[in-house]
């Protein structure tokens, strides 16, 4: 009898013991996950690509840095059937700075391309104005995309475009971005290189070409190196109107959010001549090299453009906005 008792009191220890060891060890777990939970949290967050049929997003963590919309989103966008453009565009403390189908110019994209009259194996207008030529069945349109994954602050891509009107393919585009964040400021470089099969030749006009619209919910103001600009608005019919080149031009963001952003297109030396049609009434930055004289492409004399945008928090920061424009 004592022996059975015994064997029932050792048989209850060991069941009590064996309860402590496994609440110790379910403790133990707990306090390992959270803290491998704290040591997740405490993971400076990354660049990383996001891609969708519709798009590839640069993310910053959790936050979008810029999205590439390879086509016409199903739900909104632009006026125009094409895709290839940047929006939404953020500043590093992640203010929207872009808009897209504004209801003043529903045919503006973000950060886009988009010459007025493309004149070649047939005509097309790409910006979307619709006056000098066809906008229907004129599409910008992505054929191929190859991004690499980020590394050292920055993440590029390589797309292939063909700018179609009806059935012909009147230029063929190859954009190189390389795109991240650097010294406080969002940065997006474009280079592109565009060929042809038989000349095309760029109509003359003050506007098209590279252009970023901007939100323009609150005050804007033009700024470039030498700070305010105080010149008169270009006129889009008049093409002597333009401001005279520079190296970048920008808008200084007033939202009525209360945030401040400014956004600015720096200019390369290499690209044909430029003058500018800033627009800041309804947040345009357009460097147009068909304002100056219409421009030839040829089968053997490809045209090649590039730009840089910059996108910095709060009030111009103009020595910065210096330097970023003149790195290479």
């Amino acid at each position: 009898m004592h022996q059975a008792l015994w064997g029932a009191r050792a048989g209850a220890l060991s069941r009590r013991r064996f309860l402590a060891g496994a609440g110790t060890v379910a403790a133990w777990a707990r306090t390992r996950t959270l803290v491998h939970g704290a040591e997740k949290a405490a993971k400076p967050p990354e660049l990383a690509w996001v891609r969708t049929n519709e798009s590839l997003q640069l993310n910053f963590g959790p936050r979008p840095v810029a999205r590439y919309q390879l086509t016409k989103p199903a739900n909104g966008g632009a006026s125009v059937e094409s895709g290839c453009y940047f929006h939404p565009v953020h500043s590093p403390a992640g203010t929207l700075v872009t808009d897209v189908g504004p209801e003043d110019h529903r045919h503006h994209r973000g950060v886009f391309m988009g010459w007025v009259e493309v004149n070649g194996p047939a005509k097309g207008d790409f910006w979307g104005w619709g006056e000098p030529a066809p906008t229907a069945n004129r599409r910008i349109v992505n054929r191929s995309m190859e991004p690499t994954p980020p590394i050292f602050g920055s993440a590029r891509f390589r797309a292939l475009n063909e700018w179609v009107a009806d059935s012909k393919v009147l230029l063929k585009e190859e954009l190189r971005v390389v795109t991240g964040l650097n010294d406080g400021a969002t940065l997006i470089n474009l280079s592109m290189q565009f060929t042809v099969d038989a000349p095309v030749k760029l109509g003359r006009w003050a506007f098209g070409g590279f252009a970023v619209r901007t939100r323009k919910d609150g005050e804007l103001v033009a700024v470039n190196e030498a700070g305010t600009v105080k010149l008169a608005a270009p006129k889009h019919t008049d093409p002597n109107s333009n401001w005279p080149d520079a190296t970048w031009y920008g808008l200084h963001l007033k939202l009525a959010d209360g945030k401040e952003a400014t956004v600015a297109v720096a200019n390369r030396p290499s690209n044909p001549k430029t003058t500018w049609h800033v627009v800041s009434s309804i947040g345009l930055i357009n460097p147009c090299i068909t304002a100056p004289t219409e421009v030839e492409i040829l089968p053997d004399k490809p045209l090649v453009l590039r730009y840089r945008v910059m996108v910095c928090d709060g009030a111009p920061k103009v020595d910065l906005l210096n330097r970023l424009a003149a790195a290479g």
